[in-house]
């Protein structure tokens, strides 16, 4: 996994938090290898390097953003690391970009929009009638593009 600095992050937090869920779940032996970075496209290109050169035998990298999933799949790509038949790269947000990218990215879609509109609803509640933020829980869902 290529994941962002969980510090000041509820969201890297869970989204690292599920993925060592799964992985042990599922005694997938060097799957639960972690690398964080920044969110930048050059951070997933040092990442996915870093992996490759420590496990060359990888399959598959999953990345918390897509922006980092976009510099994990050129880097493969200038290696001459085919994907996905070589490598699988998966991404999160379902950027306007992703599916532009070639080969387009597999990515799990957070409804984004909504989550802001909720936001401000409750920044407004919040300041308009002292009423406390709450917990709302969004639902995501995989968009099965071509680099997995």
């Amino acid at each position: 996994m290529i994941a962002g600095s969980p510090k000041g992050s509820d969201r890297q937090r869970a989204r690292i938090a599920a993925y060592k869920d799964f992985v042990g779940s599922r005694n997938l032996h060097g799957a639960a290898n972690i690398i964080i970075r920044n969110f930048t496209i050059r951070d997933g290109t040092e990442a996915i390097r870093a992996i490759l050169d420590k496990y060359p035998e990888t399959t598959a990298v999953v990345c918390n953003t897509d922006v980092m999933a976009f510099g994990a799949l050129s880097e493969s790509r200038r290696l001459g690391i085919r994907v996905p038949q070589d490598i699988s790269i998966v991404g999160f947000d379902d950027a306007e970009y992703a599916a532009q990218l070639e080969p387009p990215l597999t990515t799990i879609a957070v409804p984004a929009e909504e989550m802001g509109r909720l936001a401000a609803e409750m920044l407004h509640s919040s300041l308009s009638n002292g009423e406390p933020p709450r917990f709302v829980r969004l639902d995501s869902h995989l968009i099965v593009r071509k680099s997995a």
